[in-house]
């Protein structure tokens, strides 16, 4: 008699709980976004962009943007070109974001609840009710949803009972009516623009770390690029020579170095991140050039007497341990590791110590080159790869944070390895 009481029991509940598919959808992201608001909440104060990454990560999935967007503009759509609906449609984008970013910014700490939907149109559309139990007083937030090809999507959000839709619609619209279609997406592509920062450093050539002409400018910038955007922020690499950098970074247009090996002892002028790659450094010599390392003591006694002539990077601090083992050797610079190569290649320099995979790089490159011209496999030492920060730099050590926390994120949630492999990084 109990099992066909939990039978009766169990088939009435299923008969009476309808699906709820619009509210589950809205209701998922909404709850991994203030999940992880308030889980990041010190974060995010430390880093205010973070914040627009949560809402895209979680919040902007939901809506229907070009929908939305062809709702504000109306008649205005068949009438604009593709750049025009482009355009716009980049406009209401940051738009939209702005808007979550303001509403959601005095709510940290506080979770929203959901009623069931309210379906209509056969349940292709449905009104989802959520409130945000803020400690001043609810703050309801509604989602006017349809579905589309098996899902839910958002065409309207009202905060504080204020549509999106209508709200922006009206501006449009008297922008229009005063400066015609194409004057008033002009003016409304300034007004919404994305307003992420930009930090901008400077990059010295160093294929495959970093130049412009790389899948995503090289590793070394993909990663930095990677980390900062972990936390909502934007870079720009600007290729340019290693004073060139000097002078745009004291000037401030710059805030430091993509990539630079850190300065032995106290460095008073720059801030250095938390390494992120690692510069094998070896040997490359002509193949008829008797010249090996096997150790510090067996080249020294090798070379003594010898005038080998050596080539190093300029303006680089190779640290003191590598120095060291460099005695005895006639030393040359060259800024690239292609003029090194080169140079070897052709007996102005006897020997090169330059980064493996560089080196390996310029070989593959140049196969006339690599007929003659060999890196040995011992390493002479390694030098970590390092983002480097003028001190004088507005929020350097904000900047710092924003990477080394970036950082470890990538490193934790997989995409750093996946950049390592993308770039095709020995390891």
């Amino acid at each position: 008699m109990k099992k066909l009481l939990y039978v009766l029991l169990f088939v009435t509940s299923c008969a009476c709980a309808k699906p709820d598919p619009a509210s589950t959808t809205v209701k998922a992201e909404s709850d991994a976004f203030f999940a992880e608001l308030n889980t990041e909440h010190d974060l995010v104060k430390r880093h205010p962009p973070l914040l627009k990454k949560l809402i895209k990560d979680h919040l902007v999935p939901l809506i229907d943007e070009e929908y939305m967007a062809r709702q504000v503009l109306g008649d205005n759509w068949k009438r604009a070109s593709f750049s025009q609906r482009q355009a716009f449609l980049d406009t209401f984008r940051n738009k939209v974001l702005e808007t979550y970013a303001d509403a959601f910014a005095a709510y940290y700490g506080y979770g929203v609840t959901f009623s069931p939907a309210e379906y209509s149109d056969n349940r292709k559309k449905a009104l989802v009710k959520g409130t945000i139990n803020a400690e001043e007083g609810d703050v309801p937030i509604n989602f006017r949803m349809y579905k589309t090809r098996n899902r839910w999507k958002a065409y309207d959000i009202q905060f504080n009972d204020i549509s999106l839709i209508r709200s922006y619609r009206e501006q449009v619209a008297r922008n229009i009516q005063q400066q015609g279609l194409a004057q008033a997406i002009s003016i409304l592509a300034k007004e919404y623009q994305d307003q992420t920062p930009v930090i901008e450093f400077g990059a010295v050539s160093w294929d495959p770390y970093m130049a412009p002409g790389l899948p995503n400018q090289g590793l070394a910038v993909d990663i930095v690029t990677e980390a900062f955007a972990e936390l909502g922020y934007r870079t720009k690499a600007n290729f340019m020579s290693g004073p060139s950098i000097e002078d745009k970074t004291d000037e401030g247009s710059l805030a430091g170095d993509i990539a630079a090996w850190r300065r032995e002892g106290q460095d008073d002028e720059y801030f250095y991140s938390a390494p992120y790659l690692s510069n094998r450094l070896v040997f490359a010599k002509r193949d008829n050039d008797p010249f090996t390392f096997q150790s510090p003591e067996q080249m020294s006694g090798f070379i003594k007497g010898k005038g080998y002539r050596l080539g190093l990077y300029s303006d680089v601090d190779y640290g003191s341990s590598i120095n060291q083992q460099l005695d005895g050797f006639v030393i040359d610079h060259r800024d690239y590791c292609s003029q090194l190569i080169r140079d070897v290649g052709n007996k102005s320099l006897d020997l090169a110590l330059l980064d493996q995979w560089a080196g390996a790089i310029q070989l593959q490159q140049k196969p006339a080159l690599a007929e003659h011209v060999t890196l040995l496999d011992n390493a002479v030492g390694e030098r970590l790869l390092r983002m480097r920060i003028k001190r004088s730099t507005k929020d350097a050590e904000t900047i710092l944070d924003a990477f080394n926390t970036g950082l470890e994120r990538i490193k934790a949630n997989g995409k750093y390895a996946a950049l390592l492999k993308l770039h095709k990084y020995p390891q």
